[in-house]
């Protein structure tokens, strides 16, 4: 982000692509779960294939100018927010997808940013019994899952 700026935006093309030694590219109905995990630096607003799918901080209406409404810890912005998108897993194609976040800082004072995205679509497997390796503490790990995963990195500066 510029210094002196309150907004940035940019988008990520992406393909679903998968374990391509099971099959390749999954068909996106096929997802039970849609997940993005986002570290941000202070608020943002989340498209998917040009929907609004999440904000966080972000004011009722945007501007050119528009500035988040409040400003994060650095201790809150390290940590993840995992974000339901399973509501919009119809917005995702099976070729070629646009993930376009608009990122916004709390004042033109502020030096520090952060956009990280990772989205995540997952397929439950229920009718296949499995073990774990590695505890799983606060995530489901009663069904085996396949997850297929984008992740990109937004003006990281901190």
């Amino acid at each position: 982000m510029a210094q002196g700026a309150l907004t940035q935006f940019d988008a990520g093309v992406f393909d679903l692509v998968g374990d391509t030694g099971a099959g390749g590219a999954p068909n996106p109905s096929a997802f039970d779960a849609l997940l993005l995990n986002m570290r941000y630096d202070d608020g943002f607003v989340a498209y998917l294939n040009g929907v609004e799918v999440a904000r966080r901080n972000a004011p009722a209406s945007l501007a050119y100018n528009s500035s988040a409404t409040t400003d994060r810890s650095i201790a809150d912005v390290v940590k993840p927010e995992t974000i339901s998108l399973t509501g919009f897993i119809n917005l995702l194609n099976a070729g070629q997808n646009v993930l376009a976040i608009r990122g916004l800082n709390s004042s033109l004072g502020d030096d520090s940013f952060l956009m990280l995205p990772e989205l995540t679509g997952i397929i439950v497997h229920a009718e296949q019994t499995r073990y774990f390796r590695t505890a799983t503490p606060n995530d489901p790990n009663s069904r085996q899952q396949q997850s297929w995963c984008f992740r990109r990195n937004w003006g990281i500066r901190l």
